[in-house]
């Protein structure tokens, strides 16, 4: 078995990761907050939904953007947690070919 070590996250690949994740994730919500909300009856003293609908589309945006920031300090923090203590090690080993 190899060890291999991790001593440094490439920042802005981790941003971009962690928001392209959340993204995803929020859409799945997003869809299912739909379908609730095609259900749901109107209000009958204004004619209108529960208002469900602005924070739907607004929730991809928001995610993202939460994601992307989250990935840049979990990296941020990491590197700099790494420096002290030498990093996260991970062990591998080959496997033989089929």
């Amino acid at each position: 078995m190899a060890k291999l070590r991790i001593k440094k996250l490439g920042i802005m690949q981790m941003a971009k990761s962690y928001g392209l994740a959340f993204c995803i994730g929020s859409l799945i919500i997003a869809v299912v907050l739909l379908l609730i909300d095609l259900f749901l009856e109107k209000d009958s003293n204004t004619g209108t939904k529960s208002g469900l609908t602005e924070i739907i589309f607004s929730l991809p945006i928001i995610y993202t953007i939460v994601g992307f920031l989250t990935g840049f300090a979990i990296s941020v923090i990491y590197n700099i947690t790494a420096k002290l203590t030498g990093g996260l090690e991970i062990e591998t080993e080959e496997l033989p070919e089929t």
